[in-house]
């Protein structure tokens, strides 16, 4: 479980040379968790760019856990079963969706897990990653530019060096 950490600590999943974000985590968040219930490797890599605290818990005392409270078993299955809809989701939206409605999707996705909302605007308070935007919205880096350019020239996006914004009046126009 993380304890203390930045928006900008990953779940990520590595083939070969390639790497594909999976979430962005944030304090209170947990991963692992499958690992420790099967006994098997783990199926994701974590990574943080920042100073971050991690709680560690070990097979023997997490199934102990398990065993002796229904509360933390059942908001970990309640967890997982989220993790499992987000996935069925990422995997329609990658066979149905355009390119430039991902982006805009995962745009709205971040703003809504980090942003502070001020009427129709959302602000999301950490700088705009190219390459992580891209690895959430299963876009190439050239196509992520093109569709930023276009929803800044139409003013839905605003960016600046550490923060970007969202004008959702101007999205749904």
């Amino acid at each position: 479980m993380l304890i203390s950490a930045d928006s900008r600590f990953f779940d990520q999943f590595r083939h070969s040379c390639h790497f594909k974000n999976l979430t962005l985590l944030q304090s209170g968040d947990s991963f692992g968790e499958l690992s420790l219930i099967d006994g098997r490797p783990r199926s994701a890599s974590a990574a943080t760019l920042e100073p971050t605290s991690v709680l560690v818990i070990a097979e023997q005392p997490f199934h102990e856990l398990l065993r002796t409270h229904y509360d933390i078993t059942r908001r970990i299955m309640a967890e997982l079963c989220q993790r499992l809809r987000d996935t069925n989701q990422h995997v329609h939206d990658l066979t149905f969706l355009d390119s430039r409605t991902r982006v805009i999707k995962n745009l709205i996705l971040l703003a809504n897990r980090h942003g502070q909302r001020s009427g129709n605007l959302i602000a999301i308070r950490m700088p705009l990653n190219y390459d992580e935007l891209a690895q959430m919205a299963g876009v190439q880096k050239n196509v992520l530019a093109e569709v930023i350019r276009d929803i800044e020239d139409r003013g839905i996006l605003r960016l600046s060096p550490n923060e970007y914004t969202l004008d959702l009046s101007k999205l749904r126009s």
